[in-house]
């Protein structure tokens, strides 16, 4: 009987370790992602590796200035951050989560891309936990926000 606690604790522990990988639901089956970084981002690294888990198919760019490329496709300052990806036309700022990535790409907005900018605790690629709700931003020549997560 003291054991009885045993197999439920296991049971959380598992559906935990099992969340991290995947806490959207939502997968990238299929998704072609260009990503731009900087040579020694260990986050962005974390990333990409949380791309290919979710079944994208992910093609690293490394660059030497990242700021360069930030200009090249006209990302607002305020809405930079340690990488940029190219998703179906779209460009797609920091360690946005796969959910938002997937209504990207089915809403089809007419924005020239989104961004989560920084790098907020929690969010895919990062370590700790969500702190706060995260703003995703759409941007052309304006800025709005596209989503809350």
């Amino acid at each position: 009987m003291a054991r009885s606690w045993l197999l439920p604790l296991l049971a959380i522990i598992a559906l935990v370790s099992l969340s991290k990988f995947n806490v959207s639901g939502a997968d990238l089956n299929g998704v072609n992602i260009t990503l731009y970084m900087g040579s020694q981002c260990g986050c962005c690294e974390e990333y990409v590796k949380h791309l290919h888990g979710l079944g994208a198919r992910v093609e690293v760019r490394t660059v030497n200035d990242l700021r360069i490329i930030m200009r090249e496709f006209r990302v607002p300052d305020s809405l930079q951050s340690c990488h940029l990806s190219i998703v179906e036309n779209y460009i797609v700022v920091g360690h946005m989560l796969a959910e938002v990535i997937k209504k990207l790409i089915n809403e089809k907005p007419s924005l020239r891309g989104i961004s989560l900018p920084g790098m907020p605790h929690g969010s895919p690629g990062m370590g700790g936990m969500k702190i706060e709700p995260f703003i995703i931003y759409g941007f052309n020549d304006t800025i709005i926000i596209y989503t809350t997560i």
